[in-house]
């Protein structure tokens, strides 16, 4: 499972739009699509219901929010620790603080 796209899920979740999300995250609103599109065929589910006034997450997705969220916190530390060992630089161009979980 991919730590970026289950970020992209989060944040397009949090915002409700995949426009937003993908304001935010410094990517096209296709890209994030796209990124929601393969992890929903990694796990077989789908998690996003998608209207044209927004997303909001499916029951499927609802049950697995909380491990979601766990699993970007704990790569957004990873992050974190490796930047201070390599002297504070990082390739990621964008965060995203997930606190809810």
């Amino acid at each position: 499972m991919d730590y970026e796209k289950c970020k992209a899920l989060i944040c397009s979740i949090d915002f409700g739009k995949l426009s937003l999300a993908a304001q935010h995250l410094g990517v096209t609103t296709p890209t994030i699509s796209k990124m929601i599109t393969s992890l929903e065929r990694e796990t077989g589910l789908k998690l996003l219901n998608r209207t044209r006034e927004g997303v909001t997450p499916t029951e499927s997705c609802l049950k697995l929010l909380d491990d979601f969220r766990k699993f970007v916190y704990d790569g957004s530390i990873l992050e974190q620790k490796s930047s201070q060992i390599n002297g504070g630089t990082t390739s990621r161009k964008r965060t995203y603080k997930i606190d809810k979980f």
